[in-house]
Formats: C-alpha cells, sequence, structure tokens
C-alpha cells in the first residue's frame, strides 16, 4: 500500500491497520482520525510542545525517536530506502513511496482550481503560487 517494510509479521500487521478506512479515534485537539489507540496515544504527543529527542549536530528536536533517527540521515548521507525500478536510493521510506508512485503514474494532489493533479503535494503547493494561485489574485 505504502511501500514500508517491516522485519517481523506483527509490525506489518499492526501498520496496515493504519491504511483501513475506519478510523475510529479522533484526536480531541485537531480532530485528526486513527484507525488505532496507540497511534492516537502518539499523536496527542504532538500537542504539548515536547520535542524530547535532539539531534547533536544540528540542534533540531523532534517529538519521536524515529523522527529523529529518519533526520539522522541527512547528516550521515544514508539512503538505505532504495527503488527496485531505477535503483534511486532515499532516506525515508516514505520518501521512496512518494517516488514510487511517479513510476505507476499515480497523482493523489489535485488542484481544486484548475483540476491538474500531481505526485507530491509540494508540487501542488508550487502550483497553487505561481499558477492558479495568481488567478484567483485577480478574480
Amino acid at each position: 500500500m505504502c511501500g514500508k517494510s517491516f522485519l517481523q509479521a506483527e509490525q506489518l500487521a499492526m501498520h496496515v491497520a493504519t491504511h483501513l478506512v475506519e478510523r475510529p479515534y479522533k484526536c480531541e485537539t485537531c480532530g485528526k482520525l486513527f484507525s488505532r489507540h496507540d497511534s492516537l496515544s502518539n499523536h496527542k504527543k504532538t500537542h504539548t510542545g515536547l520535542r524530547p529527542h535532539k539531534c547533536e549536530t544540528c540542534g533540531k528536536a523532534f517529538v519521536h525517536p524515529h523522527h529523529l533517527r529518519d533526520h539522522m540521515r541527512t547528516h550521515t548521507g544514508e539512503k538505505p530506502f532504495k527503488c527496485t525500478t531505477c535503483g534511486k536510493a532515499f532516506n525515508t521510506s516514505g520518501y521512496l513511496a512518494t517516488h514510487i508512485r511517479q513510476h505507476k503514474g499515480e497523482k493523489l494532489w489535485e488542484c481544486i482550481t484548475c483540476g491538474k493533479a500531481f505526485a507530491r503535494a509540494s508540487n501542488l503547493a508550487a502550483h497553487l503560487k505561481t499558477r492558479c494561485g495568481a488567478k484567483q489574485a485577480k478574480q
């Protein structure tokens, strides 16, 4: 579904649950929905303002230790997630998953003004600033 891989089947099964349509657990602070209670509990930490996991290289701090781990790869240059189609490597599984969508031709981000679709949210954001954003400002 997303390109992530796990060492243990139990971890994979827990992760697959995050892709389920049913999301009965709701954050009272921001309204975000989750398929698992523990995911909601982890998410709630983002609202506390505490960021206990700090990078010793640049000082950037994170709520979760796995975000610090992923961040550290920007300093080490490690890119353990490799595309099986073209060989390009990435420092997070999420960036690899986004890249794979390009090979598949999937475009999940659509402009509500003109209908043009993009494989990356950042490309839609740039489009809105330069093209449709300019059109909206003139109207």
